[in-house]
């Protein structure tokens, strides 16, 4: 029951919090003020999101120690990550840091954090339909800070219309609730919170800011790798399947970046979630971009990973060519 009580005082708290958002001290919290470019909305927005998450998650990895069988090494190391890529964010929304800066700082957590503890190494690659094992050595530490950092800029580069990221993470979450070994009660407790993110998200009240995108892509790797190594419930193609519309088009947008001469961290808008807003309305395309983004994995509880990781490139071309026409 405490587990209960404590989770009803947080989302009540949240609530409160987003409601009387103007009472908070204006050093805890940044406004995102419109500029007609990229930023649509109306009216400067509350960047709450991410403190919010910060404060559930944080309060629920205590509150769960036991559960979770994470041991205190480990709690300790997570929670140490987590902050880190708050306050890196926190302070990106504040300042506006340099991507190249943004970049080095990251990389010097995950050098320093990540080696501690086998949890959050990444050893081998094994697949659900291949009769293969790929051992990475001792290039398991650089490899996993790889996918860590591409992860990180998957879910920055997804985060750019109303609900698509706490929707996928949504998403996610439900994935580790079905197939995946992580503590039920305490991966229900954060779909709780990004309901209510989501709710106050759509309807322009917050929005996650680089705090709460930051914070969530370590959050969700840590989550991938973590959950992989107890016992590989979910496996690395249907991990990729679970990512795939975000990944490939944040690839496809940084070498096209790239190609145009500029730099992959310059922004713009060409992610297919831009290119849907031409046809959808911006509180609803994240409906479209998570059907799309769920189509992989879902296939491929009944077809071959392979089969499936094939024709959803090809489909993901399709819809991009066509909504690029338009």
């Amino acid at each position: 029951m405490i587990f209960l009580w404590s989770n009803i005082i947080l989302i009540l708290t949240s609530i409160f919090c987003i409601i009387y958002v103007n009472k908070i001290p204006k050093h805890l919290v940044v406004y995102d003020k419109p500029d007609s470019l990229r930023k649509i909305h109306s009216i400067p927005t509350a960047l709450l999101g991410g403190l919010i998450f910060y404060i559930n998650i944080s309060s629920n990895i205590i509150l769960f120690y036991d559960e979770l069988n994470l041991g205190l090494k480990l709690t300790i190391l997570l929670l140490l990550l987590y902050s880190f890529f708050f306050l890196i964010g926190f302070m990106d929304d504040k300042f506006s840091i340099s991507p190249w800066r943004r970049t080095f700082a990251i990389l010097m957590i995950l050098f320093l954090i990540i080696p501690v503890h086998e949890k959050m190494i990444i050893n081998d690659l094994t697949f659900k339909d291949l009769k293969l094992v790929i051992n990475l050595n001792q290039a398991n530490i650089f490899f996993t800070i790889f996918s860590i950092y591409f992860f990180f800029n998957l879910i920055n580069f997804s985060d750019g219309a109303n609900g698509i990221t706490s929707s996928l993470c949504i998403y996610w979450l439900t994935i580790f609730a079905i197939y995946g070994s992580l503590n039920l009660f305490f991966i229900y407790s954060l779909i709780i919170i990004l309901v209510l993110i989501l709710i106050f998200n759509l309807n322009n009240k917050i929005f996650l800011g680089n705090s709460g995108s930051s914070l969530l892509s370590i959050v969700f790797a840590s989550f991938f790798i973590i959950n992989y190594n107890i016992d590989k419930s979910i496996k690395c193609d249907e991990i990729l399947l679970m990512m795939f519309v975000p990944a490939i088009d944040s690839i496809r947008v940084t070498i096209e970046r790239i190609l145009r001469g500029y730099s992959p961290f310059s922004p713009d808008r060409r992610h297919l979630h831009h290119l849907m807003l031409k046809n959808f309305n911006k509180n609803i395309v994240f409906v479209p971009y998570l059907i799309l983004s769920s189509f992989p994995f879902l296939l491929s509880i009944y077809l071959n990973t392979m089969i499936i990781l094939s024709f959803s490139l090809i489909f993901y071309f399709v819809i991009f060519f066509i909504l690029n026409e338009k």
